[in-house]
């Protein structure tokens, strides 16, 4: 009993008993696991590639979030695993025009580093095709 209550006590342990971690209390804090790319694009293209490449995974886009330059997408799969996918960029992502900056994922709640790397790939992907056909 004693075992319990003295892991209780850490920190990371009740993180880990309560489900909570640091991304949660800052969502855009990103844990070991994530895979990270640079990227380039339009964009006003960048919600629309990743909402196409997450598809092509089994997952959704079920929320948005924007912070000065930077733009988070929550995920959920098929199997309700959550994930997200994180965009860092010089200036707003209001205003128009051409962007380069660092994209970041995290699929499941352990990550899964070949499908992270395979969605940014696609969200990169999407976003050239989009790039090419204006739009």
């Amino acid at each position: 009993m004693f075992g319990l209550v003295g892991a209780c006590a850490d920190p990371a342990a009740q993180r880990l008993t309560t489900g909570a971690s640091e991304s949660a209390a800052n969502p855009f804090t990103a844990p070991e696991g994530a895979s990270q790319q640079t990227i380039s694009g339009e964009r006003q293209d960048l919600s629309a590639a990743v909402r196409w490449a997450a598809s092509q995974q089994g997952w959704a886009v079920v929320h948005r979030a924007i912070v000065g330059e930077r733009v988070r997408f929550e995920l959920v799969s098929v199997r309700d695993e959550p994930g997200w996918v994180e965009c860092s960029m010089e200036g707003s992502l209001d205003a128009p025009g051409p962007f380069s900056g660092e994209v970041r994922a995290q699929l499941g709640r352990f990550g899964d580093d070949a499908a992270q790397r395979a969605l940014l790939r696609n969200i990169i992907r999407r976003l050239r095709a989009l790039g090419a056909q204006g739009g």
